[in-house]
């Protein structure tokens, strides 16, 4: 009986090994396939009250945008990937009455992205489109005069949308090198928060 349940418990964990070794290099030849991509540059922020009445507020000159992700190609021409952004806004000085404060502009999302390789259309190499979730925040640096400018404090979680166009060669290179335009949409509460970057893009 010992020798029979020694046998079985053998062949078990031999079956059990090839399944995880098989797992294994499907895993590897399923990775193979996942592209990525690293991108910095440059973003600006434009802002329209959802209230058509309201005066638009002014907004920053713009700062630094940095983004990353990755893609499995579906098609030679389709692929679906995730990607995640975050964007330095940079700061505005805004002045009501006498009194002064400093607010810095930031946005972080995590989009889900459907990538096309577009035929004929010269160096656009790729065109992106997908829904977002954006965590947008402009924070007030001066607490003695916060509560007079409690309005412009944003610290919200919103859905959005992403689109990018990438100007890039299509080759098999491992390493491609592009400008990125890129464009994230944050329906908030109040307003539309609407983010325009260009950025040097680097897929592998």
């Amino acid at each position: 009986m010992t020798t029979s349940f020694r046998r079985i418990a053998t062949a078990t964990a031999c079956a059990a090994c090839v399944s995880a070794t098989v797992a294994g290099a499907d895993a590897v030849e399923t990775l193979r396939h996942v592209n990525g991509h690293m991108s910095i540059g440059y973003a600006h922020l434009s802002i329209a009250p959802k209230d058509q009445q309201a005066t638009p507020p002014e907004t920053p000159s713009g700062s630094l945008s940095m983004g990353a992700g990755v893609d499995y190609p579906i098609t030679p021409a389709f692929s679906l990937g995730v990607a995640l952004d975050y964007d330095l806004l940079g700061g505005l000085t805004v002045q009501r009455g006498s009194l002064f404060a400093n607010v810095d502009y930031s946005i972080l999302d995590a989009a889900l992205l459907a990538h096309l390789v577009p035929r004929g259309l010269g160096p656009l190499g790729r065109l992106s489109l997908g829904p977002a979730l954006v965590r947008a925040r402009s924070d007030l640096s001066s607490s003695s005069t916060g509560a007079g400018f409690a309005d412009l404090a944003v610290s919200e979680t919103a859905a959005g949308a992403a689109f990018d166009a990438t100007l890039i060669r299509r080759s098999t290179a491992p390493v491609r090198v592009g400008l990125e335009i890129g464009v994230r949409m944050a329906f908030l509460e109040h307003a539309r928060w609407t983010i325009g970057a260009a950025r040097l893009v680097f897929h592998y």
